[in-house]
């Protein structure tokens, strides 16, 4: 993966999410673009480590527009990348389903991190809001991956080394 992909895909994302994306909501609930693409670059390439610093920015420059306190959600993206770091050793890469899986865990673990964080700095978001939304916004997120996977699932280099190389 070259970086101008990444940076041009999350800069798109983040337009995206901060003003095209609310016009065709569900029930008030949109797609996480950022933390699909994240996902998604974290997942299936393996040097990935400048999606971490593409995740810093886009929360930064995210809650710097939409949040009302800096550093919550550029520290969960970037725990999220951590945390698939260390899946895609483990797990096929090759696999849409695995993908799926992946993109629910993020989901609900970036959900929950940005409550935890949110709480810690002083905002009364009451927990049911976040078990409320999650159904509906695991879904969307798995939709999107879904597709992003079909767009990259050719272009990802396999390597002979890899335990799934067919």
């Amino acid at each position: 993966m070259k970086y101008r992909y990444a940076i041009i895909a999350i800069a798109v994302a983040f337009w995206l999410q901060g003003s095209a994306l609310n016009l065709i909501s569900v029930f008030g609930i949109t797609p996480n673009l950022i933390l699909c693409l994240v996902t998604g670059f974290a997942f299936l390439y393996e040097n990935s480590y400048f999606t971490g610093v593409c995740a810093i920015a886009a929360g930064l420059l995210t809650d710097v527009f939409y949040m009302p306190y800096v550093g919550i959600t550029a520290m969960s993206y970037f725990l999220v990348f951590l945390g698939i770091i260390c899946l895609r050793m483990l797990l096929n890469k090759e696999s849409i389903v695995v993908m799926m899986l992946v993109m629910a865990a993020s989901t609900v673990t970036f959900q929950l991190l940005v409550w935890a964080l949110s709480l810690m700095m002083g905002t009364e978001i009451p927990f049911l809001t976040v078990p409320g939304r999650l159904p509906l916004q695991i879904l969307l997120n798995i939709g999107v991956i879904a597709l992003f996977y079909a767009a990259v699932s050719g272009k990802v280099i396999r390597y002979k080394n890899d335990r799934y190389y067919v």
